[in-house]
């Protein structure tokens, strides 16, 4: 039966998971727990066997179950209270098509955000039901559930959504295997051994700093410049650098190099 002031958290199977990944649960949980309390230490009160459910609840309330009218224990028991709360939020973004878009982002993590992603990777992973309850000590009770589907369903999400820097690095590819693109550096690479008028030097380097610009990656023209420079082709970084702007926007002065 369950005790006022801990959080009990299950996770229902048929058949036994592996225990690797369950580390990482119990880590999150305590350091969401640590950060969401400004340094409060939750501990596993206990484990039962069948399903895996664990009663987890505050350092304070575990080492001190007869001083129940403390202050101290009063403020732990409002943080566990307040960390249920924290969990079961998280619980529900994870059925939603618009909350599970919030999981797994870079960056700081929402009270409670770091335990329920943890708890959702070892769920989808092994196929697992998960559920997290509270109850307090006037007998408000705070449940939350997950079935197997809703946490592949969330880590999928996840997965499938793809980063600021990786939408960034899919569209330089897009621009850089534009076959204009491709047949433009194809010809640079030739060009030291070929007889260019300037008009084509130009046209060569109009077409790749067009790709650079669709894929934003202006920055490398500097750099670019820099290397034509170095292998002595002078005439195409002269036509680089004339697409080098400064921070402002305007185009930067050219760069004599003799």
């Amino acid at each position: 039966m369950q005790m006022a002031d801990e959080i009990v958290l299950a996770f229902h199977f048929d058949t036994p998971p592996p225990a690797d990944g369950f580390g990482d649960v119990f880590v999150a949980l305590a350091r969401d727990y640590n950060e969401a309390t400004e340094g409060r230490v939750l501990v596993i009160k206990s484990i039962q066997s069948g399903s895996i459910i664990v009663a987890l609840t505050d350092a304070a309330l575990a080492a001190a179950p007869y001083a129940a009218g403390a202050l101290v224990v009063i403020g732990a028991a409002n943080a566990v209270a307040t960390f249920a709360k924290n969990l079961k939020e998280w619980f529900g973004r994870a059925k939603s098509d618009e909350g599970r878009k919030r999981l797994y982002r870079r960056g700081k993590k929402a009270p409670g955000q770091r335990s329920v992603e943890a708890i959702i990777t070892v769920a989808a992973k092994n196929g697992l039901g998960a559920r997290v309850k509270y109850t307090s000590p006037k007998g408000e009770v705070i449940e939350a559930e997950l079935t197997p589907a809703q946490a592949v369903q969330a880590v999928e999400m996840s997965a499938t959504r793809p980063t600021k820097l990786a939408e960034i690095e899919a569209k330089q590819r897009r621009a850089l295997a534009r076959p204009d693109v491709m047949a433009a550096l194809e010809k640079l690479r030739d060009a030291g051994n070929a007889n260019l008028s300037p008009v084509q030097i130009e046209s060569l380097i109009d077409i790749i700093v067009a790709a650079l610009e669709l894929a934003g990656a202006e920055y490398a023209l500097p750099s670019i410049a820099a290397h034509l420079e170095m292998h002595g082709m002078h005439e195409f970084a002269k036509a680089v650098r004339k697409h080098i702007k400064r921070p402002g926007g305007t185009l930067a002065p050219p760069i004599t190099t003799r």
